[in-house]
């Protein structure tokens, strides 16, 4: 009996590297569908920070429209979140894949540091390449609704959150009694929210930022100090391993990831 071919799916990602939420999602995506017998998976990116990742690289959509693996996919995943020129491609295709975008949103351009709103306003002029998928994936219904504001077809708009891996769920009478602990992993910039949590709430107990060292946090919090709005309590710690952080994790009460990009 004729074995049934494969169907060939590719996953594009411009960088996949640690400590970066797009880059995990696209790895993520990598790996559970390698798992499904009937699928054959490769990754395109221009830049990969993975030993265990097996990808090709491809810097720009010119090169990515003539490989041979771009034109081989019956599928094509796309993972957008800032402007890349490899997603220039999703305009033209290979002539016959589908083509999904995973769309993670882009800053909003009134939290992006200045040096960065040249890049913020190519990427959302380069999101009206979107209207050109066959499909489109929004993380939250915030990001949706940015795809239907700049024109993109509702009925080509599913909402399919991320995958969270860690931390394993914990009873909350498990937790220890006392103040309210709220642990944080993220960068610390304006648009991932964590100033705007420090000042609405407080935290009692420490910060872990998971990708920079404190210093931006302990700059914005005194500038808050400054200006008299009362921070409370707090505490920053740099790069943390992820048994630390799963111990934080356990500890605490609330883990607070909440960037303005998805709602």
């Amino acid at each position: 009996m004729r074995a049934r071919k494969k169907t060939r799916v590719l996953v594009i990602s411009p960088v996949v590297v640690p400590y970066d939420a797009i880059s995990n999602a696209a790895r993520n995506t990598y790996f559970m569908l390698k798992q499904r017998p009937g699928l054959h998976v490769d990754v395109i990116t221009a830049r990969n920070g993975f030993d265990d990742l097996p990808t090709r690289y491809v810097p720009n959509a010119a090169a990515l429209l003539l490989d041979p693996y771009f034109r081989a996919a019956d599928v094509i995943i796309y993972s957008f979140g800032i402007h890349h020129p490899l997603h220039d491609a999703i305009v033209f295709g290979n002539s016959r894949a589908k083509q999904i975008v995973r769309f993670h949103n882009i800053t909003p351009i009134e939290l992006a540091s200045k040096h960065s709103v040249p890049l913020i306003e190519r990427s959302f002029r380069q999101l009206h390449n979107l209207k050109h998928a066959d499909c489109i994936w929004a993380d939250s219904q915030t990001n949706a609704d940015v795809l239907v504001a700049h024109g993109c077809s509702p009925d080509k708009i599913s909402t399919l959150p991320l995958v969270v891996e860690t931390p394993q769920a914990h009873q909350l009478q498990d937790k220890p009694s006392g103040p309210l602990e709220i642990v944080f992993v993220g960068r610390a910039v304006p648009a991932k929210g964590l100033l705007d949590g420090i000042e609405a709430h407080p935290p009692p107990g420490p910060i872990a930022d998971g990708a920079v060292n404190a210093q931006p946090v302990d700059r914005e919090l005194r500038r808050l100090d400054r200006a008299g709005k009362r921070v409370g309590k707090h505490g920053a710690i740099g790069l943390v391993e992820a048994g630390q952080l799963d111990g934080l994790e356990a500890h605490a009460l609330v883990d607070g990831e909440a960037p303005h990009r998805l709602g």
